[in-house]
């Protein structure tokens, strides 16, 4: 028998081609109910698959994100590897493909502050749930 490759090339069905398959590791979750502009890892973690927080506070705030550990970041200094804004009163939802998600090369680290890249605390904390992995 003659199997098809995508390629159309012709593959003999007694020795066929082997198939990597990765194996699937679960997506764990990560739940912080005050963050504020202190900076806190979720140790061992690389790949980030969903986002979902809640901002309580009467002003806009942004959730940094970044790759590298908390004792190695100086907020209002540091670069952080992305920042998101979480409207005032309102959520931010940020889901990525399973095949593709965020990848950090150290780990993830996150804070919230007042400003895009800043140092300062909104007056309370934000709600955040994160689908990690290794």
């Amino acid at each position: 028998m003659t199997i098809l490759r995508h390629d159309d090339a012709p593959v003999d069905s007694a020795n066929p081609l082997p198939v990597t398959v990765r194996p699937v590791t679960p997506i764990d979750t990560h739940f912080d109910s005050s963050v504020v502009a202190t900076v806190e890892t979720i140790r061992g973690m690389r790949e980030l698959h969903f986002l979902a927080c809640q901002n309580p506070n009467a002003i806009d705030v942004f959730l940094q994100l970044f790759d590298f550990s908390a004792g190695d970041i100086v907020l209002g200094t540091s670069s952080p590897k992305q920042s998101y804004l979480i409207p005032a009163n309102g959520w931010l939802d940020e889901r990525w493909s399973p095949d593709a998600p965020m990848l950090f090369r150290q780990t993830i680290s996150y804070a919230v502050t007042t400003t895009v890249t800043g140092s300062t605390a909104p007056g309370t904390g934000i709600v955040l749930n994160a689908g990690v992995r290794p």
